[in-house]
């Protein structure tokens, strides 16, 4: 039985004082099995998370492969090389005098030649990008992917250069970037991140590290990048506070080291460098240890066991209470901490209960919310429950408890039987986004999960027979907004066909008005047409016209 659990259980008991479990402590858990690296010195993250003792506990499965989609990994670099991922099905000889890595033969039928350590899917020129088999770097610009790839796993404990927090788990280097492309500031742009990710989960990779982005949103990115599956990584200093560079918000899952991370570089060097690429190259390695040491989870589990297992850092950062992830990762704790991890995978609202039961959510109306919660890991108790809050003054929560109790690793439970029911103000503006927050709590378990319900849209949503498409009070066709959050698309067949939509009227020879970008920047919003009206749809007479 889990000792928080059992104490908890105990303490309940009228002739109990109080119950806790009996705390084992080591004597210097930062530098139990330190390793030999020749800088390991400079490497405070590697102190912060506890990785050395973490060592002790599991150093990395060689079978555990991290793909590192990015600017190219140095494939010789030495403290890199031997822990460079090798493709069994392009390598060796090849049955007829030659070697399967350079006889220009696709052995393994993967649809790409010799890949026998990865994929460069840029090439030598960003104007005529050719694919290759050499996912190197070939200058200083491009040694973003070779950074991170050192943090995530650079061989350890070989008395050469850095530690990677992986160890022993191996990099699958996959170039997504042209050699000759400085147009990004001077270094070049991540342009086939998506079929890098393909690739390499293709090729069985366990981790993928994607330290890069950008605005705007794309479902073809949903779809091999799997964003409901990513983790999303803020950064922190040596402090353990958040820098002024790192995003933050609501939906960060966890923090990481980030300040002045000294690792690998091309050509063979090293060097430090800051930023939230490098706190999630930490993150990377870390959760292929936890696949190494608990090989039967899935990539949820995997989440979720380091998410659940950070220290909390909420105190050293007032200001950004809750929106740091679940803490800093710790190794040691991702390791051996036994915890459940409850979080809400759906939802649905209803306003059939109080309201007009027309399915949009309107001042004055109580609605309910559905939900549905999986525990990805340990089984939780009898008296877990999770609670519904909002800071927002436009809602006022009339029953927010949900004594969910007993649920089993991997079951899912909803709550239909007891939903959450919200009270809809009648100051409540147009098109409005509350903020909700749910509460977990088991014992010495404690969790959080935000989520937003758009409340009053101005927009509605046309769906009968094989065509879904929204209408906005904007002018805007298939999304509200640029992020595409708010509205259907345009739906036909079951597949999505549009990624923005609007309309455009010319009212001179020269001029033209629109509703979809602002031509002063390229993301901003253009609202030309716009009404302060709810949008309304009147279905009788209707007709919709393809052409």
């Amino acid at each position: 039985i889990e000792p928080f659990n059992l104490a908890e259980e105990l303490s309940r008991l009228p002739e109990v004082e109080y119950a806790e479990p009996w705390f084992i402590y080591p004597i210097n858990d930062v530098t139990s099995c330190r390793s030999n690296d020749q800088f390991r010195s400079y490497q405070w993250g590697l102190d912060k998370i506890l990785a050395d003792t973490a060592w002790c506990i599991e150093q990395g499965d060689t079978n555990v492969v991290i793909g590192i989609i990015d600017t190219g990994v140095q494939l010789d670099h030495p403290d890199l090389q031997p822990n460079i991922w090798i493709n069994q099905g392009e390598y060796g000889p090849d049955g007829h005098g030659g070697d399967k890595q350079s006889n220009c033969i696709d052995d393994d039928g993967n649809s790409f030649i010799d890949d026998w350590h990865g994929c460069d899917f840029g090439g030598s020129d960003y104007k005529n990008p050719i694919e290759d088999n050499n996912p190197a770097p070939v200058n200083s610009t491009s040694s973003h992917g070779t950074h991170v790839a050192g943090i995530a796993s650079a061989a350890t404990n070989n008395s050469v250069g850095v530690a990677g927090v992986g160890y022993k788990c191996k990099i699958l280097p996959v170039k997504t970037s042209s050699d000759n492309d400085t147009r990004g500031g001077g270094y070049p742009y991540i342009v086939y991140g998506f079929e890098g990710i393909l690739y390499a989960a293709t090729m069985g990779a366990t981790v993928i590290n994607g330290s890069w982005g950008g605005d705007g949103a794309s479902q073809f990115e949903q779809d091999p990048a799997s964003y409901d599956g990513v983790i999303s990584v803020a950064a922190t200093n040596s402090s353990d506070i958040k820098p002024g560079y790192s995003a933050y918000n609501g939906y960060v899952d966890v923090s990481a080291p980030g300040d002045n991370i000294y690792s690998t570089i091309y050509p063979s060097g090293y060097v430090s460098s800051t930023g939230t690429s490098m706190s999630t190259s930490f993150v990377t390695g870390l959760a292929a240890l936890v696949k190494s040491h608990f090989p039967s989870y899935n990539n949820l589990q995997i989440g979720e066991q380091v998410r659940v297992s950070c220290d909390n850092i909420n105190s050293l950062n007032p200001s950004y209470v809750d929106l740091l992830g679940k803490g800093r990762i710790n190794a040691l704790n991702a390791l051996t901490m036994v915890s459940p991890s409850l979080r809400m995978i759906s939802f649905t609202t209803s306003d059939s209960a109080g309201g007009n039961n027309n399915g949009i959510l309107q001042p004055n109306e109580t609605f309910s919310i559905f939900a549905s919660f999986t525990n990805y890991l340990s089984p939780t108790n009898a008296g877990a429950a999770i609670t519904l809050t909002s800071s927002d003054s436009y809602v006022q929560i009339v029953s927010g408890s949900y004594p969910i109790g007993v649920v089993g690793t991997l079951e899912t439970v909803e709550n239909s039987s007891s939903p959450f029911q919200v009270l809809i103000k009648s100051t409540m503006p147009p098109s409005h986004d509350v903020v909700f927050k749910l509460t977990m709590n088991d014992g010495s378990y404690s969790d959080y999960q935000f989520f937003s319900v758009l409340i009053n849209p101005t927009f509605a949503t046309h769906n009968i027979n094989n065509v879904e498409v929204s209408l906005t009070n904007i002018g805007r066709i298939g999304y509200l907004d640029l992020n595409n959050v708010s509205g259907s698309g345009f739906i036909f067949g079951g597949d999505n066909q549009l990624y923005e939509g609007g309309l455009i009227i010319g009212y001179s020879s020269e001029k033209l008005i629109d509703v979809v970008r602002d031509d002063t920047c390229n993301i901003c919003q253009d609202n030309d047409f716009s009404s302060t009206q709810i949008y309304d749809m009147v279905y009788p007479g209707m007709c919709l016209v393809l052409q």
